[in-house]
């Protein structure tokens, strides 16, 4: 899941680019994290949004994240609510 929220700050042509081993475009996190062909099968049974909704990249309203959106926004929530309650 970190790789792919990463992707949303680091943007690519596509998948392959991340794991570019080319100095010009290389971004070692994702060779060192995880090798493509492992991050592409998990995330081909990733299925925590309805692809129904999905906007294509380019298209107005696309979400680099929206595979995982509603667990991210989940897990945002709840670390809201904890910086309110707790501080920083």
């Amino acid at each position: 899941m970190g790789l792919w929220m990463l992707m949303g700050l680091v943007q690519k042509q596509d998948i392959d680019a991340y794991w570019s081993i080319d100095d010009a475009i290389a971004t070692p996190i994702f060779n060192k994290t995880m090798a493509r062909n492992r991050f592409t099968q998990i995330l081909s049974f990733l299925h925590l949004n309805n692809n129904e909704h999905h906007v294509n990249r380019g298209e107005e309203g696309h979400d680099p994240l929206f595979k995982v959106r509603t667990i991210l926004d989940k897990v945002y929530i709840g670390y809201f609510i904890l910086y309110v309650k707790y501080g920083s």
